[in-house]
């Protein structure tokens, strides 16, 4: 090995453990159009575990943002009047690269979820170790991502139900763009981290699919987006198709905080 990279391998080995030493800020970084109902016991199921949040409201018309305020972690909104169509791609790259300006740009985690998701309970409680260990590795965060159903206690398990990933953790960076061409169903990772992935055993649950009356809306929403199935060659008939269906009640060791449970989601 030449001098040369002797000495790049030395400087990028101490940059590398200099980044593990450094103490991780994580900032939950949220896209938000009309989420009155979730944002409020979304943020407080997440402050205990991230420095900031920053929110992106896409020209929401109720009391979201006005909710959000309310906590104190909340440090940066950054609001959409001129809402004319779901930017989903332009919304996520600016939300994200606003927690950069915000973070103090050194080893610092953008922890990404909507207002009607919640992380495992182990997840969040083990957050600065998982940040610590994949500092300096230039890697996006996967978990499982659990479609709950007709309770908030149970998710779905058969087929396409139990393959679905998400993710939601990632490193902070300058330099970060998003080239992805569709405008949906895209990852939350910026595309310098595209097959740079690590899945880990934690699961993320999803509120909106526990009613019946939610999914048949949420199915009706995105055939309306992508009429076509270009975004999603599947479709999305699935969401309200119970052929074959497998619940299964979420273990002990899995749970999230059921306090953060609207009230919404537990009547019939």
């Amino acid at each position: 090995m030449s001098p040369k990279k002797i000495s790049k391998f030395i400087s990028t080995s101490i940059k590398s453990l200099n980044q593990k030493r450094r103490k991780p800020e994580i900032i939950a970084v949220l896209c938000v159009h009309n989420e009155q109902l979730n944002i409020d016991t979304c943020l407080y199921h997440l402050e205990p575990y991230v420095e900031k949040i920053v929110i992106l409201d896409d020209g929401s018309t109720d009391d979201t943002i006005k909710i959000a305020k309310q906590h104190k972690k909340v440090i940066k909104v950054i609001s959409s009047t001129t809402r004319t169509k779901w930017d989903e791609r332009k919304n996520r790259e600016t939300v994200l690269k606003e927690a950069f300006n915000v973070s103090k740009k050194q080893n610092a985690w953008a922890l990404c979820i909507d207002a009607d998701e919640r992380f495992e309970e182990k997840f969040l409680q083990n957050i600065k170790k998982i940040t610590k260990k994949y500092s300096g590795k230039n890697l996006a965060i996967n978990i499982h991502f659990r479609e709950l159903w007709d309770t908030p206690y149970q998710y779905r398990v058969d087929g396409i139900w139990n393959t679905k990933r998400k993710d939601l953790l990632l490193p902070l960076s300058k330099k970060m763009t998003f080239c992805y061409p569709q405008e949906h169903h895209f990852p939350w990772h910026y595309s310098e981290l595209n097959n740079r992935e690590v899945l880990l055993d934690y699961n993320l649950y999803h509120l909106k699919m526990i009613k019946k009356s939610d999914r048949k809306k949420r199915a009706i929403l995105y055939n309306q987006l992508d009429p076509h199935k270009r975004m999603q060659p599947i479709g999305y008939d699935y969401l309200t198709d119970t052929t074959n269906m497998q619940l299964i009640k979420i273990p002990q060791s899995k749970k999230y905080n059921y306090k953060t449970i609207p009230k919404y989601y537990l009547s019939d």
